[in-house]
C-alpha cells in the first residue's frame, strides 16, 4: 500500500515538473524564434534597399543573380528574388525546388498583400527545416518583386536538443528526491495497515497455524479473535476441499479434451492442461492450467455469443486469429436453473482442418496449373480439326506450340513427382567430396548459351581456394542450374549475373545475383514456398515448384537457401552448404 501511495506522490510531482519543463522551453524557444524571425527580416529588407538604391528594380538575372550571391555570402543565409510576376530572378545557393511554383510558398504571397510575410516548412532539396522570411521590393511605391531569405534550422534544433536535456537532467534529479520523500511519508501513513495486512497475507497463503495475539485495544481485540475464528473454520474446509479437489484434478488432467468449469457467476474457474495447450496458454500446473481462470467465457474464449446462447448443448466451431487454431467447442448446460453454469469441452481440430487447407490449396495449384496448357492445347486441336491442318505453316506452328505446352505439362508432372519423394524423404542423396568450384563452373557453362542468346552477361567470382563440400554433385548442380535459370528469365536483356562463392566459417556461401526487376518486399518471404508466383509479370512460364525443390534439396544437405532482393534493382539467392569434414590424420 506504500508503494502506491508514494507513486501517487511521485507521478503528481513529475507531472509538475514535467509540465513547468514543457513550458520553459517553449516560451524560450518562441522568444528564439521571433527574435531571429526580426533579424532575418531585417536582412530582407537590406537586400530590398539596395536593389531599390541601385536601380535593380528592372529583371537583370546576371546583376540580381551577383547581388543575390554577394548578399547570401555576406549573411550566411539563402537569399531569393522573386519577380512580381512569379518568375524565379535569383537563388543563392541555388537550392529551388524543380518545377516549385513561387506563387505557392506562403511567405511570398503574404509579402506581397500585407508587406512581410514567414513560414517555416521542409526542404525535399536539402532535407533540412528552413525558416523563410519575405519582403517586397521596388522604386517608387510599386511592386517589383519579392527579397525570400531562408535559414536552416538545424542550429535551432541543436538549442532544442540541449534544452531537452538539461531540463530532463534537473527532472529526473528533482524527482529521485522526491522518491526518497515520497517513500518516507508513505511507510509513516501505512504501518499499521502494514502490519495488519502482513497478518492476514500469512493466513490467505496457507499458514492457519498462525494467530493473532489479542491486543489490549477492544476494537483490535474483536478484530484479533474474528481472524482467530476464522482461521479454525478455514483448516477444517481446506482440508475437505483439497481431497475433494485432488480427486477432480486426477481426472480433468488426465483428459484428451480440453474443459473448462464455469460457475454460475458465468467465470472460469477451472480449466485442464489440454484446454491451456488448446488455447496456447503457458503448461502451468493444474488447476491453474490455463491464465483464463476467474475470466469470463466470452474473453477466454474471444467469442460474446457463447455465454448468452440457450439450450442444453451448444456446438461450435472456433477460428481465433491469435491462436490459428480450429477449436470445436461443445458448451453443456443445465435444462432449469441458473444456465450460465456450464462445461465446456473443447476439441482441437487444428490437425485436420490445416490438412484440409493443404489439401485444397493443392488441387487447386494443380488444376490451374493444368487447365491453361490443356485449353491451350485443346484450342489448337479445334482449330486444325477446323481446317488449319490443309494450311502447312500454321499447321506446323501449332504443332510447335503444342509442344511446348506438352513439354511444360511434362515439366510440371516430372518436378511434383520430384518434390513429393523429396517431401516424403524417399530421394536418397549420394554425398560425395566435390569441388564447389567445378560444380559452379560445369552449371555456368550449361546456361551459357541461353545467357548469350538474351544478351546477359553470365560470369563467375571465384577464389582460387575454395574448400571441399560433400553433396549429391546431381542434386546440387540441379539447384544452380534452377538459381539461374530464374536469374536469367527475370533479367532483361544488357543485364548481369554473377554467381559468387566464398567461405564463411564452417560454411560456403554461394550467391547467384542478377540485375532483374527484382521482387517486392511483400513476396519475398512466399518465393520458396510450392507454386507460389509472386506476379504475372515474374512468373516467366514457370511451374512455382523450382524454388521449393531447390530449399527442399539444401536442406536435405543440412544447408540454408535464402533472398535478398530490391525492386527494379535485382535479387540475390543464397545458398549455405556445410563444408565436408576433415579427414583424419
Amino acid at each position: 500500500m506504500h508503494g502506491r501511495v508514494a507513486a501517487a506522490y511521485i507521478a503528481l510531482i513529475l507531472v509538475a515538473l514535467g509540465t513547468l519543463t514543457w513550458v520553459l522551453i517553449a516560451l524560450m524557444l518562441d522568444s528564439y524564434y521571433q527574435s531571429l524571425e526580426r533579424e532575418i527580416a531585417g536582412q530582407a529588407r537590406l537586400v530590398a534597399q539596395v536593389i531599390d538604391a541601385e536601380g535593380m528594380a528592372e529583371p537583370d538575372a546576371r546583376r540580381l543573380t551577383g547581388l543575390a550571391e554577394d548578399m547570401s555570402e555576406q549573411i550566411g543565409s539563402r537569399v531569393t528574388l522573386i519577380g512580381a510576376d512569379g518568375t524565379l530572378l535569383a537563388d543563392a545557393p541555388p537550392l529551388a525546388e524543380p518545377g516549385a511554383d513561387p506563387f505557392a510558398r506562403p511567405e511570398v504571397v503574404q509579402a506581397m498583400l500585407q508587406g512581410e510575410g514567414e513560414s517555416r516548412r521542409f526542404s525535399a532539396v536539402t532535407g533540412r527545416d528552413y525558416l523563410f522570411v519575405a519582403v517586397p521590393f521596388g522604386a517608387a511605391g510599386r511592386l517589383s518583386g519579392v527579397v525570400r531569405i531562408g535559414v536552416s534550422l538545424t542550429a535551432i534544433s541543436a538549442v532544442e536538443r540541449r534544452m531537452a536535456y538539461t531540463a530532463s537532467g534537473v527532472a529526473l534529479i528533482a524527482a529521485a528526491m522526491a522518491f526518497g520523500l515520497a517513500i518516507l511519508i508513505a511507510r509513516r501513513t501505512t504501518r499499521p495497515l502494514r502490519e495488519l495486512r502482513q497478518l492476514a497475507g500469512r493466513l490467505a497463503s496457507g499458514d492457519l497455524d498462525a494467530t493473532v495475539p489479542i491486543p489490549p485495544d477492544e476494537d483490535m481485540a474483536a478484530l484479533a479473535q474474528d481472524l482467530n475464528q476464522m482461521a479454525s473454520r478455514l483448516r477444517q474446509l481446506i482440508y475437505t476441499s483439497e481431497r475433494e479437489r485432488g480427486r477432480l484434478g486426477t481426472v480433468l488432467a488426465t483428459m484428451g479434451d480440453g474443459l473448462l468449469i464455469i460457475d454460475p457467476d458465468g467465470m472460469v474457474s477451472e480449466a485442464n492442461p489440454a484446454a491451456a495447450a488448446a488455447l496456447d496458454l503457458p503448461p502451468l500446473p493444474f488447476p491453474l492450467a490455463a491464465i483464463s481462470i476467474g475470466r469470463s467465457l466470452s474473453a477466454a474464449l474471444h467469442q460474446p455469443q457463447l455465454p448468452g446462447a440457450t439450450g442444453p448443448i451448444i456446438l461450435n466451431e472456433l477460428r481465433p486469429q491469435e491462436h490459428g487454431r480450429s477449436l470445436r467447442v461443445i458448451v453443456t448446460r443445465p435444462t432449469s436453473g441458473d444456465t450460465r453454469q456450464a462445461i465446456v469441452i473443447l476439441q482441437d481440430l487444428s490437425e485436420l482442418r490445416r490438412a484440409e487447407r493443404a489439401r485444397r490449396a493443392l488441387l487447386a495449384n494443380i488444376s490451374h496449373d493444368l487447365r491453361t496448357p490443356l485449353a491451350s492445347l485443346q484450342v489448337m486441336l479445334d482449330a486444325l480439326q477446323d481446317g488449319a491442318l490443309d494450311e502447312r505453316d500454321v499447321a506446323e506452328d501449332f504443332v510447335r506450340r503444342m509442344d511446348v505446352e506438352v513439354q511444360g505439362l511434362s515439366r510440371l508432372v516430372n518436378e511434383f513427382l520430384a518434390l513429393s519423394r523429396i517431401e516424403s524423404g524417399q530421394e536418397e542423396l549420394h554425398l560425395v567430396p566435390n569441388d564447389p568450384a567445378g560444380l559452379i563452373e560445369s552449371a555456368v557453362a550449361r546456361m551459357a548459351a541461353q545467357a548469350t542468346q538474351r544478351g546477359i552477361s553470365l560470369h563467375t567470382d571465384l577464389p582460387p581456394d575454395l574448400p571441399t563440400i560433400s553433396v549429391d554433385t546431381g542434386r546440387i548442380e540441379q539447384v544452380m542450374l534452377n538459381l539461374l535459370q530464374n536469374a536469367l528469365a527475370f533479367t532483361p536483356g544488357g543485364g548481369s549475373v554473377t554467381v559468387r562463392a566464398a567461405q564463411d566459417g564452417p560454411w560456403l556461401r554461394v550467391a547467384v545475383a542478377d540485375t532483374g526487376v527484382g521482387i517486392a518486399p511483400e513476396h519475398l518471404p512466399h518465393i520458396f514456398e510450392r507454386f507460389y508466383k509472386s506476379d504475372p509479370a515474374r512468373s516467366g512460364g514457370g511451374t512455382g515448384l523450382g524454388l521449393a525443390i531447390a530449399r527442399h534439396l539444401v536442406e536435405r544437405h543440412g544447408g540454408e537457401i535464402s533472398a535478398a532482393s530490391t525492386l527494379g534493382v535485382g535479387t540475390t539467392m543464397t545458398i549455405s552448404l556445410p563444408l565436408a569434414p576433415a579427414p583424419p590424420r
